[in-house]
């Protein structure tokens, strides 16, 4: 009596569930469709640092830190949305997970966010949480993945390096003429200077 007592609950339990993570691909036990509604809600805070016992998966997708990546769910039977869904990110296995969003939409579907730049794992459980105050209850869905550390090596420096143009020295008109010459090397202007000193020097030595 008692199994079948908990037979019945337990398909009761699956009727009434509505919404299941497919990008990561969710745990085979937690892809159960339509999905799993737990209840009662809201979840607890144990509930959003576990994904209910499930056990860990070999990782379904890479990605790369700093990235933007799309997270994936199946919205089986609609129903009002608020709170919404929440997508955490536990980046290491003994770690908390790290919300990175959350209300958004159940009739989205999908929703592409970036990771952080410094956090990557050879095992990360992506956690995506769909919380409905009117249904009274809560769908939770964990996909493994591996989040390899961005590779910065073939990547351009922004910074342009200018160089200056080489200045030129402001030439007065006079430095100018004294510094040009004639095609047989002398310079007129120094020459001419010399012819008129020439009658000077010898009106001088006239005198003495």
């Amino acid at each position: 009596m008692k199994k079948e007592f908990l037979l019945t609950a337990y398909l009761a339990f699956l009727c009434f569930s509505h919404g299941i993570l497919t990008s990561p691909k969710a745990r085979p036990d937690m892809a159960i469709a339509p999905g799993i509604k737990y209840q009662p809600r809201p979840p607890t805070a144990a509930n959003l640092q576990s994904c209910m016992d499930s056990p860990l998966q070999n990782y379904t997708e890479v990605w790369e830190s700093g990235s933007n990546v799309t997270i994936k769910w199946d919205t089986t039977i609609p129903h009002p949305n608020p709170p919404g869904v929440k997508i955490s990110v536990q980046f290491n296995l003994n770690s908390s997970f790290i919300t990175l969003v959350e209300g958004l939409d159940i009739t989205l579907n999908q929703y592409t966010l970036k990771l952080p730049e410094d956090k990557f794992s050879d095992h990360a459980v992506v956690q995506w949480i769909w919380d409905s105050e009117d249904d009274k209850g809560f769908y939770l869905g964990c996909g493994d993945v591996k989040i390899v550390e961005k590779d910065l090596s073939n990547s351009k420096s922004s910074t342009a390096v200018i160089k200056a143009a080489p200045s030129s020295p402001s030439v007065s008109n006079n430095d100018s003429a004294s510094n040009s010459y004639n095609q047989s090397g002398e310079n007129p202007l120094r020459v001419s200077r010399a012819l008129f000193a020439l009658p000077t020097v010898l009106f001088a030595i006239f005198l003495f």
